[in-house]
């Protein structure tokens, strides 16, 4: 991940990462912004800042994309798009 952050010119508090378990304990206490999938250990879920509603592979990562992309105030542009 540190690599991706270098080449994108971003800190570590500019990441955000989704985990389900604790093998990644140590990079959602770096990040920005933790986020634990519903069904996530829950040592996962207590160091996540947000936990989404949808298990991972029920829809996680689209719950996540779609608060991001509604927070940014771009959602309607891009359903009109469509």
């Amino acid at each position: 991940m540190a690599s991706i952050l270098k080449k994108a010119n971003l800190d570590w508090a500019d990441a955000c990462f989704m985990s389900d378990d604790m093998n990644d304990l140590t990079v959602l206490r770096r990040v920005g912004l933790p986020i634990a999938v519903a069904n996530a250990a829950a040592e996962v879920k207590k160091v996540a800042q947000y936990t989404t509603k949808a298990r991972g592979g029920d829809g996680a990562v689209r719950e996540v994309c779609e608060r991001v992309i509604k927070a940014r105030k771009v959602w309607h542009g891009l359903v009109r798009k469509l």
